[in-house]
C-alpha cells in the first residue's frame, strides 16, 4: 500500500487571517504559500514593494506554528511560502 507523504493544508491562524492572510496554495507535499491582501499607502497609490502587512502575518505564523519554517522576499507582491 502506497502512503502520501502530503499533509493537510493547514488552518490560516486567526491573527495572520486579521492581518490579511487570504489562503495557502500547496506546493509541494510538504510546503504552501500564503496569499495576503495588498494593503495601499496613506496616499492612495499601491506599491508592490512595499512589506504591506507581511510582517504581522509572519509574526502570527511564527506564534502559531512554531515548527514551521516562514520565508518571504519581503514584497506584498510576493505569497509567503510556509514548510514543515
Amino acid at each position: 500500500m502506497k502512503t502520501s507523504t502530503n499533509l493537510p493544508i493547514p488552518r490560516i491562524p486567526a491573527a495572520a487571517r486579521k492581518a490579511g492572510a487570504v489562503k495557502f496554495d500547496r506546493t509541494g507535499p510538504r510546503s504552501w504559500n500564503l496569499s495576503f491582501k495588498i494593503v495601499g499607502r496613506e496616499d492612495g497609490t499601491v506599491a508592490y514593494s512595499d512589506p504591506g502587512n507581511g510582517p504581522a502575518i509572519i509574526e502570527a505564523i511564527k506564534v502559531a506554528m512554531p515548527d514551521a519554517i516562514v520565508t518571504w522576499s519581503g514584497a506584498q507582491a510576493g505569497a509567503i511560502h510556509v514548510r514543515f
